[in-house]
């Protein structure tokens, strides 16, 4: 079975862009942009210590089709069992290096 037929989750992609105010200040902000079915889940405990976090930071991946433009910095906002999540996205790695899969690994913002 493949990744792609496993993706039930719709998301949509928050591109990060930066900018300055008046003042020179950074402005963060995200904006709405593609939308990708991805397979969204917990990591296991292994994972979990390879990145060094404990429980109850909420760590995930998604692994989706494709290789969009998606970068650490960007967000994925999702309906997972009726609530609205967004995960911050902390690392972008395409699985096989042919380009047909991506794993995204995520922060759910709290």
């Amino acid at each position: 079975m493949s990744v792609a037929t496993l993706a039930n989750t719709k998301c949509t992609v928050q591109s990060y862009t930066e900018s300055k105010d008046a003042a020179g200040g950074v402005v963060r902000s995200w904006s709405d942009g593609a939308t990708v079915w991805a397979r969204v889940q917990a990591l296991n405990a292994q994972e979990l210590q390879l990145y060094d976090r404990t429980v109850h930071q909420r760590m995930l991946k998604a692994y989706i089709s494709g290789t969009p433009e998606i970068t650490a910095k960007d967000k994925l906002t999702a309906t997972i069992n009726g609530t609205s999540r967004t995960f911050l996205v902390v690392g972008v790695r395409d699985i096989d290096m042919l380009g047909r899969f991506t794993t995204l690994h995520l922060e759910e913002e709290l």
